[in-house]
């Protein structure tokens, strides 16, 4: 296979690995030879600034290099992304060949002899989309299928498969860590409501309000990991970052002191009092049962507290909408990626805006000078010990400031058939591809 030749246009790419790449050639058919602009600690796995793990795949050039040069030289791309490669027509350098893909129901691939890392040792896949969680959990305990994994089923739905192969042993799960979950508080001044968030004591009175391990029993039924930081848990330097961080334990006497200290008083009805008047915000999250209960959970913990509440919910068709996203007055919870994953999201080029197209995962707008210096100092530095210390940086700063306040990872159920051996739990930074490690699977 022939790779497509990237040297063309890389100096309009905006983002790593791309945009950092002052050159690259191909001197024979088994070598790509990359240039950098400057020191850049990812390129040995060419990941972008946000970890991604597949930031930079190869593309078939006997299918895709005439159409790219045709969008190219009309400036029009419609065709070039609507071409059939990116769906029924892919080849990729994976482990399968496509063979048959129907949109909305199912794809299946076939094993591929000359696969770099050896032929996979189960010759065929099938890959079923199933709306539905529990629908997935009655085909996985039915033997209709052997795996549920990219969140097929829920944490719950996972413990409920565990727990019904209990006695036969007929199956196993994998935890995967590879979501951090948190609440984020808006900055951006035309939008963020009420103003008292900008104060950092009344964000800290928040942060002491909320009982994470009450979230922890309802959702992961005490099996979770509530954190205070965006760090993997699995890193072998987590230990160093966590006792660096500021902690939150759930505390309402530290709460009232914090919005004293802010000019708020609890008042005879119990809720907190200010200039502007009573100490009230909405707390939204995107649908689904386990977010909508980690809301109400979350809610009714902080009307305790003293604050009124409004409760809000970001349908599944606006899940995807930048602008929709980025527009929510006060506390947005979601999750996205740990580590260098999470770092971009607390910088100004991160945030959405109408002249970006709302692209960017900063949905709170917050922008703090020292954090920004961290990050370019990180993002330069190839000694690991140094990495480290920037990190722990990076982490004081999200835990002193609270743009967002850390809840927990939002673990991952991978359910399998006790048959398929191979699954293993993915490396503590990557984007918890569990397939990663495919060719190695077997039924036995």
């Amino acid at each position: 296979m022939v790779w497509i030749d990237i040297t063309a246009d890389i100096t309009n790419a905006s983002s790593p690995p791309q945009g950092l790449m002052s050159e690259v050639s191909a001197p024979d058919s088994r070598t790509l030879v990359i240039r950098w602009s400057r020191l850049y600690p990812r390129a040995g796995v060419l990941q972008d600034a946000g970890g991604g793990s597949s930031s930079f795949p190869p593309l078939a050039a006997h299918v895709l290099k005439a159409p790219y040069d045709e969008a190219a030289a009309s400036g029009v791309w419609e065709t070039f992304t609507a071409h059939p490669y990116w769906t029924r027509d892919f080849v990729g350098a994976g482990p399968y060949r496509l063979d048959r893909w129907e949109p909305g129901a199912s794809i299946e691939g076939s094993a591929f002899d000359r696969h770099v890392l050896g032929k996979p040792k189960i010759d065929r896949v099938r890959v079923l989309f199933l709306g539905d969680a529990n629908t997935t959990l009655a085909n996985l305990l039915s033997g209709g299928i052997d795996m549920a994994a990219d969140d097929g089923v829920g944490f719950q739905q996972g413990i409920q498969a565990k727990q019904s192969w209990a006695e036969t042993k007929a199956g196993t799960m994998l935890v995967t860590t590879d979501l951090w979950r948190a609440a984020y508080v808006q900055f951006r001044p035309e939008v963020a409501s009420p103003r008292a968030l900008q104060d950092v004591n009344v964000r800290r009175a928040i942060a002491h309000s909320i009982d994470k391990q009450a979230l922890n029993g309802v959702l992961y039924e005490g099996e979770g990991i509530m954190t205070e930081t965006f760090v993997a848990p699995a890193v072998d330097y987590f230990t160093a970052i966590d006792r660096a961080v500021a902690k939150y334990p759930y505390d309402l006497r530290r709460t009232e002191q914090l919005l004293n200290r802010a000019g708020f008083l609890r008042g005879a009805d119990g809720t907190y009092t200010g200039a502007e008047g009573r100490l009230g915000f909405e707390l939204k999250v995107n649908a689904s049962a386990q977010y909508e209960s980690e809301r109400s959970i979350m809610a009714s913990e902080l009307r305790q507290a003293g604050f009124e509440i409004q409760e809000a919910t970001l349908p599944v068709s606006l899940a995807q909408d930048g602008q929709a996203r980025a527009n929510y007055p006060s506390l947005y919870a979601y999750s996205t990626g740990l580590g260098d994953a999470a770092i971009p999201n607390f910088t100004p080029a991160a945030i959405p805006t109408p002249e970006n197209r709302w692209i960017g995962n900063n949905r709170g707008g917050w922008s703090n000078a020292d954090y920004t210096s961290v990050v370019a100092a990180y993002n330069s530095t190839l000694d690991p010990t140094e990495r480290i210390r920037h990190l722990t940086q990076l982490s004081q700063l999200i835990a002193d400031e609270l743009p967002a306040i850390s809840l927990y990872y939002d673990l991952g159920a991978v359910p399998y058939v006790a048959a398929l051996h191979g699954p293993v739990p993915v490396a503590p930074e990557t984007s918890g591809l569990i397939a990663w490690n495919v060719q190695e699977w077997e039924f036995r």
